[in-house]
């Protein structure tokens, strides 16, 4: 009987309108932290406790438009609160302890490794460090178009290789650069050519995993703004990961704080930032450097 009523609940939300792109229910994830004499595991550290949250998805745009954009929820907190375990294990890169994921109304930790395969198209991950998530012996064309031939949606080369120019060209990067290593560029190039990678499957969600901390304070700004565009042009939705405020709040729609773990507050951009509800969640806005205006010297 249980089983039924949960059918049918995924039944209905499949069937709404206003279905979530994605869904979070009581995901947690822990890790053992300690072991018995026979080598089993007795103490544990809840990474994620327990989180609930929904973004919605886009619609597909035109470029310049930004009506069919999804969603960007932000998810803000200290080092160490569990935000990149939260956002890996959404995408099994992690495997969650108890919880239930929707994708597009589908379960996502119930699926087979044929159905997970398919997953990995349409949602996607920008790492932290851009140097690290690139192969340095790969030409960037390389990199660049590797997802598409992992799923065989192009085979021919020279398909991949027209394709990898097209994605570098879309997020600002010249087609030409398309032969060089990952090492011949700087920081912002980089991330670029990693946000190329991401799009090449065309995804609805991309997780973007403190995709600005590594950078210059200017080439943050350019990146972001890129995302932004990219997301209004193709209708993405992102799940922004951030301990940065400002970062945040330029990006984001709505915000979750994360404390040891748990969301402790969620609501939309302006809420947060202006009337937040949680002690919290008033420290780590307490916390973002306002410059001084300092008085002209008096001769």
């Amino acid at each position: 009987m249980e089983q039924e009523a949960d059918n049918r609940e995924i039944s209905d939300r499949q069937g709404a309108p206003n279905t979530p792109l994605l869904r979070v229910c009581s995901l947690s994830v822990r890790f053992a932290t300690g072991h018995n004499a026979l080598g089993q595991p007795n103490r544990w550290l809840n990474a994620v406790d327990r989180v609930d949250f929904e973004l919605s998805g886009g619609k597909g745009g035109i470029e310049g438009d930004d009506g069919g954009k999804g969603e960007t929820l932000g998810l803000v907190g200290e080092s160490g609160c569990g935000k990149t375990t939260l956002g890996r294990s959404i995408l099994r890169l992690i495997e969650p302890s108890s919880g239930q994921i929707w994708f597009e109304g589908r379960k996502v930790l119930s699926m087979g490794s044929a159905e997970l395969r398919d997953l990995r198209r349409k949602m996607q991950l920008i790492f932290q460090d851009p140097g690290g998530s690139l192969n340095p012996r790969l030409r960037v064309w390389k990199t660049v178009s590797e997802p598409l031939l992992v799923h065989g949606l192009v085979k021919s080369k020279r398909e991949l290789r027209i394709k990898a120019e097209e994605l570098l060209e879309r997020c600002g990067m010249p087609g030409a650069s398309a032969d060089r290593y990952p090492h011949e560029f700087s920081g912002g190039q980089r991330q670029r050519i990693a946000i190329a990678r991401a799009l090449a499957l065309e995804p609805g969600l991309v997780v973007c995993d403190e995709p600005t901390s590594a950078l210059d304070v200017s080439v943050q700004a350019q990146i972001m703004n890129l995302l932004k565009e990219l997301q209004g042009r193709l209708g993405l939705s992102y799940l922004f990961i951030s301990h940065d405020m400002a970062a945040i709040s330029h990006m984001c729609d709505r915000i979750a704080v994360m404390r040891a773990g748990k969301i402790v507050e969620i609501g939309d951009r302006d809420q947060i930032l202006f009337a937040p509800e949680h002690d919290y969640t008033k420290k780590l806005l307490a916390a973002v450097p306002r410059p001084e205006v300092c008085e002209p010297a008096r001769e």
